[in-house]
């Protein structure tokens, strides 16, 4: 949670126009390698939660995110999130997930596309590339698994030549 304040979430410290480093930025670390670092500490989160069967905590981050005004950080976060849980949470919620899509396909969607308009620099340019990320997911209307989510016996054997 140090590293990744945004795993709770708490987006406190990363509204666009803000001065200094967001939360978790560390210094002199531009925008778009802090993203990258934020993505990848809830990637591990989220595959860690799925692995366990815990999808709660997946749902209540979707929840209180989508429940708060968003930063540019939130944007990438949610693309990561849907991509990583799309799959078992349609298969899990059914109607209430689609029903969540929906909504982050309108209304949060419209939010963070004037979020877009406001943002400059390489805030602006990862809001745009992961809104338009966003977008092709929702679009698609389902998702596949993540890659590596399921190992046949051949992929098995050549990661552990020992079996």
């Amino acid at each position: 949670i140090k590293a990744c304040p945004y795993l709770l979430p708490d987006y406190t410290g990363s509204e666009l126009g803000k001065q200094g480093p967001a939360p978790g930025q560390r210094a002199n670390e531009s925008f778009n390698d802090f993203a990258d670092r934020m993505v990848s500490y809830q990637r591990l989160w989220l595959a860690v939660a799925v692995t366990q069967e815990n999808l709660g905590v997946c749902w209540r981050w979707l929840s209180r995110t989508l429940n708060t005004r968003p930063s540019p950080i939130t944007a990438p976060l949610l693309h990561a999130t849907l991509e990583m849980i799309g799959n078992v949470a349609k298969a899990r919620y059914r109607t209430q997930f689609t029903n969540l899509t929906t909504y982050i396909g309108g209304a949060y969607m419209q939010e963070l596309e004037s979020l877009q308009n406001q943002a400059r620099g390489e805030e602006a340019d990862r809001l745009r590339a992961s809104l338009s990320r966003l977008k092709r997911w929702l679009d698609k209307g389902h998702s596949p698994p993540p890659e590596g989510r399921t190992i046949n016996v051949n992929q098995e054997q050549a990661l552990n030549p020992n079996l």
